[in-house]
């Protein structure tokens, strides 16, 4: 039996604006460390977390993930995690994509999934600059069939203070935009993906 296909939108998904301003910070610092090192992977988990933020930022994603996304997404979205996957996304766009373990499909092609994407906007500013979620069948987990496109099934808007989740398996995309687009992705996992 399949995963339910499924795409949320949440407004005003932090109530703390100083948490919102602080997390305008980390993807603000989280550019500033892709373009020095790599700093993609961060992996946060109830026993520590693992990132080349400095002390403040981290304590602002703790707090988004453990005070706020948690509490949403489990046990109403996944039954179980080991932990986040983060990264933050600043003026970016992106082409078709699925959020899967990227060392394990670098090394074998096979497809091992998250158990939930999740983006969050902390704020925004643009025209254009939607999410575009296709609406093939999802891929399976632990498969080197790749998905087949099948048209748009789901557009939107980011929007500041705006949480989105989808199922997994789920090709997806950032349209063109002009103005500020600043986001935070998270992916759900329930093994910590393969990382240095």
């Amino acid at each position: 039996m399949n995963a339910p296909v499924f795409a949320a939108v949440v407004d005003d998904f932090v109530s703390d604006p100083s948490l919102v301003e602080r997390l305008v910070q980390v993807c603000a610092k989280h550019q500033e460390l892709k373009e020095t090192k790599d700093a993609s992977f961060n992996w946060l988990h109830a026993f520590g977390h693992r990132s080349l933020h400095a002390q403040g930022e981290r304590e602002a994603m703790e707090t988004f993930v453990f005070q706020y996304l948690r509490p949403y997404v489990w046990p109403q979205f996944v039954r179980q995690y080991q932990g986040f996957e983060w990264w933050a996304n600043h003026q970016n766009t992106l082409g078709w994509h699925v959020d899967k373990d990227e060392g394990v499909f670098q090394a074998t092609g096979t497809y091992v999934l998250p158990e939930l994407s999740c983006v969050y906007y902390p704020r925004t500013q643009c025209e254009g600059g939607e999410l575009q979620i296709d609406g093939h069948e999802p891929i399976r987990s632990n498969t080197q069939v790749g998905p087949q496109p099948n048209g748009v099934r789901d557009r939107i808007a980011p929007a500041s203070n705006r949480l989105v989740i989808f199922s997994p398996g789920r090709l997806h995309r950032i349209k063109k935009f002009s103005g500020q687009r600043i986001s935070i992705a998270c992916n759900v996992w329930n093994t910590r993906p393969s990382h240095d």
